[in-house]
């Protein structure tokens, strides 16, 4: 069989859903078959290393804010690629460049994949969500998402797309105790209670909030410890806040990191605050850690895969918070749950198996 050449749009810098998604796609398609490339704007994607280590093509193009450096190389990209089809991961409709490039370039098979169900900033920003979801919707020939709200925030309730579900390596994520101690140890952990959350420094994630809980935390709990993996724009402004509230030295900042997997084990519970999510892989990160999991109630249950997954609404207070946080740290007990994610569909192997019977259809 002759391979079948797919390019991906685009890289993000940091490693968040999205790259955690192309991660996993790449480390577990079949390679001898589908030869998958990548396109981005940030010559320092996170992604990259572990791109360049698997042999995968990485074009570096201009910013999007040079409009028409930035759709002319798209164009050039598509057109001298050989590609069967074009993969492009979005969290809005925003940009819609890269589907009027594959459309001029001759590409058949376009597939537009949704990772979200809000736009990351600005009214503006949500505003021309809905200018440009028309053409997104039409130039694309598959509509796949993570879940079904992002299907119907990218593509319209009247138009379902194929749900594709964040698959991640279960076995890779799943509870071991030695891992645990050894990973507190590294971080001067001992019986302390720690929280931990995965995510870059995006208003979505509402990081400061969790600052807030944090500090209602310490009055019952002032051992615990906050523990955030990820990078962002506003990291500083966080650690200001925290500072300003004087929870500082009761908040962990590792950065970015590539043994979050291993992180997962050291956590006592996992929270998840966010303003608006699409299906986060990292709630099935922490599903498949074992690990209790307090969430905001605007994201989908459509991510509750095991009985330890409990919702705050988001109107209640930190304090509100900060009692449910400690109620579920209590438990203290880890479940294997790598057969329960796998039954689910959570598996990378499946999942993965899914979009290869899309990549195959668009070599015919």
């Amino acid at each position: 069989m002759s391979e079948i050449r797919i390019l991906h749009i685009s890289l993000t810098k940091s490693l968040g859903g999205i790259a955690a998604y192309q991660k996993s796609l790449v480390s577990n398609i079949d390679s001898d078959v589908y030869k998958l490339c990548f396109v981005t704007p940030y010559p320092d994607a996170m992604l990259i290393p572990f791109l360049n280590e698997n042999g995968i093509k990485v074009y570096t193009i201009p910013s999007e804010k040079r409009v028409f450096s930035y759709f002319r190389e798209l164009c050039r990209i598509m057109k001298n690629g050989n590609f069967d089809a074009v993969h492009i991961h979005k969290n809005s409709a925003v940009n819609p460049l890269p589907f009027l490039a594959a459309k001029l370039s001759g590409i058949k098979t376009v597939i537009a994949h949704s990772h979200n169900t809000s736009a990351t900033v600005g009214r503006a920003v949500g505003i021309l969500h809905y200018v440009f979801r028309p053409i997104v919707r039409r130039i694309s020939t598959v509509h796949l998402a993570c879940s079904s709200v992002a299907s119907d925030w990218m593509f319209g309730k009247n138009h379902p797309a194929k749900i594709v579900k964040n698959g991640i390596d279960v076995l890779k994520f799943s509870y071991d105790p030695d891992v645990r101690n050894a990973v507190r140890l590294e971080l001067g952990i001992k019986d302390e209670l720690l929280i931990g959350h995965v995510g870059n420094y995006i208003y979505q994630k509402n990081h400061k909030f969790m600052v807030e809980i944090m500090k209602k935390v310490i009055e019952i709990r002032p051992d615990a410890k906050l523990m955030f993996v990820g990078r962002g724009e506003s990291l500083e402004e966080v650690k200001r806040y925290a500072e300003k509230i004087g929870v500082g030295e009761n908040i962990l900042f590792l950065g970015s990191r590539t043994d979050v997997n291993r992180l997962y084990q050291a956590m006592d519970v996992f929270l998840m605050p966010s303003l608006w999510e699409g299906l986060p892989i990292a709630c099935v990160e922490a599903q498949a850690a074992g690990l209790p999991l307090l969430l905001s109630d605007v994201i989908t249950d459509e991510i509750v895969l095991t009985d330890k997954v409990y919702m705050v609404p988001l109107k209640n207070d930190a304090s509100d918070w900060a009692e449910k946080l400690l109620e579920i740290s209590n438990d203290g007990s880890r479940n294997n749950n790598e057969s329960l994610l796998k039954e689910s569909g959570y598996d990378a192997s499946k999942s993965v198996k899914a979009i290869e019977d899309i990549y195959m259809l668009s070599k015919r």
